[in-house]
């Protein structure tokens, strides 16, 4: 039971960081843009 719950919270941490980082990611493709354009 504590194995199951630990690789939940290990998920649902390491999506949240994955989120965190991709809308870092989309946040600088939209700046770069508009500092190209």
């Amino acid at each position: 039971m504590i194995e199951i719950l630990q690789t939940s919270v290990t998920l649902f941490v390491g999506g949240f960081i994955l989120a965190g980082i991709f809308m870092m990611a989309v946040n600088a493709c939209k700046f770069i843009l508009k500092g190209w354009k």
